[in-house]
């Protein structure tokens, strides 16, 4: 349990730190300011037509960003750690370019939404003094990790392909609702899907007037009426019956009968996307230590131990 809650951790912390964005493009040269010769190299992914590689200099950047978070620098500490971060979000970068997703994001445009809305202006301002002469890998680095994951969470839970099993499942449902609505909660309970809800749970609770599900459906609804629409949101499907409506230590509360149909999860989706991608390491101690520290992590079996970087052709497959 400790170790699963180290990983999530530095997981998490390497969204926010850093990150990298990739033009996935196959055969071209992927032009940055700093060149990097192959012997500085510490491991190429692959996967189909798009090779991307990872340099000594990309683990001096990640630690000289990391630097900035003073309150994480004593968990983020080491090689291994950088690599963690780099290969997930490559894998991101690679399921985005999969998904023909890369041409939709606005990097100037998110670059522009971080300075505006940032709550930490002096970590902001110690990362852009990291890359100050290197304004490809601030892009690169920090502002494209959290908009590609963003991007491909958002696709990967509305699109009707991906979900097609259980959007299926929802209609089928509101079909026996339409035909039986006196029977909403055995219908439910048939489907294993069958839940009364009190909202907000507790009267020291303030309701969300904002909140989707209070605005366009709790409100919309008298005592005993089923909302005639689906309701989908990042993680479900559903179909909602009122109750009641009280006011308890002047607290609107809600209580309603709802029937939800979990949308399918990402990790198994995201893995076998990115099942076939081959990870080579040059370094051999570093091939170890991930190998030996962090075998839970779905991608270290996909590891392979590779001594030469001929077998690439780097110079159109190196980040810098």
């Amino acid at each position: 349990m400790k170790m699963k809650t180290r990983i999530g951790v530095l997981l998490i912390i390497g969204v926010v730190v850093f990150g990298l964005f990739i033009l996935l493009k196959p055969k071209k040269s992927l032009q940055t300011d700093l060149p990097t010769s192959p012997e500085n190299l510490i491991l190429t992914l692959v996967k189909n037509d798009n090779q991307v590689s990872i340099s000594d200099q990309d683990i001096t950047f990640f630690k000289a960003q990391k630097d900035c978070y003073v309150a994480e620098s004593s968990q983020i500490t080491s090689d291994e750690v950088a690599i963690i971060n780099f290969i997930e979000q490559i894998l991101y970068s690679f399921t985005a370019a999969d998904l023909n997703l890369l041409n939709d994001i606005d990097m100037a445009g998110e670059s522009k939404r971080i300075d505006e809305e940032t709550q930490s202006p002096d970590i902001l301002k110690c990362i852009k003094n990291v890359y100050r002469d290197y304004n490809r890998g601030y892009i690169d680095f920090f502002v494209a990790p959290g908009i590609i994951n963003r991007v491909v969470h958002k696709h990967f839970s509305v699109d009707a392909e991906i979900q097609k099993k259980s959007r299926e499942k929802i209609e089928e449902i509101k079909q026996q609702i339409l035909s039986q609505p006196d029977d909403f909660i055995s219908i439910g309970k048939s489907f294993d899907a069958y839940q009364r809800i009190t909202y907000p749970p507790t009267p020291s609770v303030q309701s969300n007037p904002n909140d989707p599900l209070v605005k366009n459906v709790l409100t919309q609804l008298k005592p005993n009426e089923i909302f005639p629409n689906i309701i989908e949101d990042d993680f479900s499907y559903r179909i909602v019956k009122l109750v009641k409506i009280e006011t308890i230590k002047n607290v609107a509360t809600y209580t309603f009968d709802s029937i939800t149909i979990l949308k399918i999860p990402f990790d198994p989706w995201f893995k076998d996307l990115n099942k076939d991608v081959r990870i080579y390491v040059y370094d051999k101690k570093l091939y170890e230590q991930i190998k030996q520290k962090y075998p839970e992590i779905w991608w270290v079996d996909q590891l392979t131990r590779e001594i030469s970087v001929d077998l690439f052709d780097l110079e159109q497959a190196t980040l810098h």
